[in-house]
């Protein structure tokens, strides 16, 4: 490792990327108040597998005359005992060409890749044992990558805010004015852009922060610096934006999702604060996910957290020796129909009594699927095994082998994690000062253990296999159905059961936390008790009136509210749908048990009412009104005309296009008419003047209202009238 400019020392990693011109990786490294680049040489390689070496011998030599291969040799992978070819390109840039060429070579069947797809920044990192803002000197860690209690060097971050001639921005709009932190540019155009330049050189600061920078401010501000010849430097080094790929939209667990494309700074870092991972664990919680996976932190801030778990697992088995595959493509087990049959399904269901109940536990197990993969060691390699054909673990039902002679992947990347978010927990309970910071962290975690149990049955998951994925719900309806049966020992009643948790209703009274610690002890995973309810409210399904999985609102006996699946917890809900629930739930917080809760609906309609005189009388702010719906198509694809399309329609008609994924906000104006000009009016567009349609949102007030008093036979009609 060498400076730039200059000498290396101590300090924190901000940030580390490839010079693709040059074929070094820069590192940038905080130390006191300044910031210095330094350089390294790395030179990644591909490794291609044949079981034949002399065929791989045969490759290395027609590949020597190949421009954009620097050397070859047949090299041992010693994790995986077998012999490799080792090529190395002659530059970081022709890396993808290499592996392309030798794909085809083998008819894109012969050749088996390794290492191709994996970021430069992460193999780097790897290869040198550091990760984001580690503490090093002169290159080297000074603590552990899996420390839970670390400092992180304070970061100068300001705000960067680009108003515009219109009221929904474009790229075709003007540029009025650019604050960045307390400072404000404003004059022609170029000037501005000038101006931001001075300002960003004059605080220097080490993050920028953007509202929505990657989807607008940040290709706005370089649409303009190109239009007027301006050399835009936000970073300390100049950035070449024109290479960025464009967003994309697509699908994900039944929902319609977009990710914009990412504008990151060299030398500096650009967040954007509608990013999952800064909205769920803040900065902090980015930090300690950037350590864990290895990755930079302005390329974690974009991810999502499956890819961060991928990073992770990726992280781990480069450290153990392996190379990771390229285009994997492991097709599923072959199976008998009575094999599917039981092989594919989901967790444990036990569909819950409608209705309101008195004094019920809830109970949840800490984990509950990370722990099974910890426990029973599931992981692609460790299912089906070849050196255990007679072992005697196998997984309930299904009868898959579980290796017994190695720990598998899988297991060795979860089980910290688990470790770190219990660690959190504790941390949060014990130290109240920094209880946001340890929450932070620790939520992210819960994310990413979630998402791990997802990835198992991803087919296009780097260490996914769908066998894991049916073991790990094996094991977790095993589990359930066992700790029922023992809570019905201990004196309960099951009243519902979903994957990882437990409401019983006790005969008599019982020792709730002694009962949780036999089942533990007894399952092998933590049983947590989440709490006692005053009283539970199980909700129905629409249509069927049977038991929803998980819709219910109780209130708990330390005064606080659990709720789940209304209204007030979904994110197209306006917030004055959200007030009138919570005015309701104000008033039912005050009943101890079922039957003053009963005693007490007169006076939570009575609220809801409030609300609704409220919005007929016109005290109602547009804000409150502000309905959020996910674009799920492209407009020319919908084939009813609804509120979505009059707002896309008014959108294109000021020339801004958004795709499926973002979000619509828009304010109902008149829901009868046929007129997209006046169905709805785009929330950016609004000016104060326009008038709501009542009538649409008292439906949508009173049926919230309903929803929560179902299971004593209200509907939308009766909640108006009030009976």
């Amino acid at each position: 490792m060498r400076p730039s400019s200059h000498g290396p020392g101590r300090g924190w990693l901000l940030d580390v990327h490839p010079d693709h011109a040059r074929n070094e990786m820069v590192l940038w490294v905080k130390s006191g108040g300044r910031v210095r680049r330094m350089v390294d040489d790395f030179s990644p390689c591909i490794y291609v597998f044949h079981p034949d070496t002399r065929r791989l011998r045969d490759l290395g030599r027609r590949l020597r005359i190949v421009d954009a291969v620097g050397r070859t040799e047949v090299d041992i992978n010693t994790a995986a005992a077998s012999r490799v070819l080792a090529v190395h390109p002659r530059g970081y840039s022709d890396l993808k060409e290499c592996a392309r060429m030798i794909d085809s070579l083998g008819g894109y069947y012969d050749y088996q890749l390794y290492n191709v797809d994996v970021r430069l920044s992460q193999q780097y990192m790897i290869s040198r044992g550091i990760y984001p803002l580690c503490l090093m000197d002169n290159g080297r860690p000074l603590e552990g990558q899996y420390k839970v209690d670390y400092r992180i060097p304070r970061l100068r971050t300001v705000d960067l805010r680009v108003k515009t001639s219109d009221r929904m921005p474009s790229m075709h709009s003007g540029l009025e004015k650019i604050v960045l932190g307390d400072m404000e540019m404003e004059g022609g155009e170029a000037d501005i852009l000038q101006g931001l330049n001075d300002a960003v050189r004059e605080l220097d600061p080490d993050i920028i922060m953007t509202g929505t920078g990657d989807s607008f401010e940040m290709p706005f501000l370089a649409h303009k610096a190109l239009m007027h010849d301006v050399e835009l430097m936000l970073g300390r080094e100049p950035e070449n934006w024109d290479a960025i790929r464009q967003g994309k939209s697509y699908f994900s667990y039944g929902s319609i999702l977009y990710k914009p494309p990412s504008y990151k700074l060299k030398g500096r870092l650009h967040f954007d604060r509608s990013s999952f991972i800064l909205g769920e664990g803040g900065f902090h919680g980015l930090v300690d996910m950037a350590r864990l996976s290895r990755l930079p932190l302005q390329t974690t801030a974009r991810i999502s957290p499956g890819t961060a778990i991928s990073a992770m697992q990726v992280q781990r088995a480069m450290q153990d020796g392996y190379a990771i595959q390229w285009k994997k493509n492991r097709p599923e087990d072959f199976k008998t129909a009575e094999e599917l049959l039981m092989a594919d399904r989901g967790g444990m269901i036990f569909d819950p009594i409608v209705g309101i109940h008195d004094n019920i536990v809830e109970a949840d197990f800490v984990s509950l699927y990370p722990n099974i993969m910890v426990h029973y060691n599931i992981s692609p390699e460790t299912l089906q095994c070849q050196c255990c054909p007679g072992t005697r673990r196998l997984v309930p039902e299904l009868h898959y082998r579980i290796c017994e002679k190695r720990v598998g992947l899988i297991p060795k990347v979860v089980e910290p994690l688990v470790r770190r978010r219990m660690a959190y927990k504790v941390m949060a309970g014990t130290r109240p000062e920094m209880a946001e910071m340890y929450k932070a962290r620790a939520s992210l975690l819960k994310w990413t253990l979630v998402t791990c149990f997802g990835y198992t049955g991803y087919k296009n998951a780097r260490f996914g296999r769908i066998e894991c994925h049916e073991s790990i719900n094996a094991y977790g309806r095993d589990i359930m159905v066992r700790s029922m049966e023992m809570a019905e020992r201990f004196g309960y009643d099951v009243l519902h059961g979903i994957i990882d948790s437990l409401w019983l209703k006790p005969n008599g009274r019982r020792d709730h936390e002694r009962a949780c610690r036999s089942i533990s002890r007894y399952i092998g995973i933590p049983l947590e008790l989440e709490g006692v309810y005053r009283w539970i409210l199980f909700l129905p399904n629409k249509g069927t009136n049977t038991g929803a999985l998980n819709r219910y609102y109780g209130l708990f006996d330390t005064g606080e509210y659990k709720v789940r699946g209304i209204a007030l917890r979904k994110s197209d809900t306006p917030a004055f749908v959200k007030q009138g629930q919570r005015d309701m739930l104000d008033v039912l917080s005050d009943a101890e048990d079922s039957a003053q809760f009963q005693k007490l609906m007169p006076r939570a309609l009575e609220a809801l009412e409030c609300q609704a005189e409220r919005l007929r009388t016109g005290g109602c702010s547009l804000d409150e009104l502000v309905i959020s719906k996910r674009i799920s198509r492209e407009l020319e694809e919908y084939r009813v005309f609804n509120d979505q399309v009059a707002g896309l329609r008014q959108l294109l008609d000021v020339g801004v296009k958004p795709n499926p994924g973002q979000r619509l906000r828009y304010v109902i104006t008149d829901s009868e008419s046929n007129d997209w000009r006046h169905r709805v009016r785009v929330a950016d567009l609004l000016d104060g003047s326009e008038n709501y349609d009542s009538g649409a949102y008292l439906k949508l007030l009173y049926r919230a209202g309903a929803e929560l008093l179902a299971p004593f036979g209200y509907d939308e009609s009766s909640v108006r009238l009030g009976q």
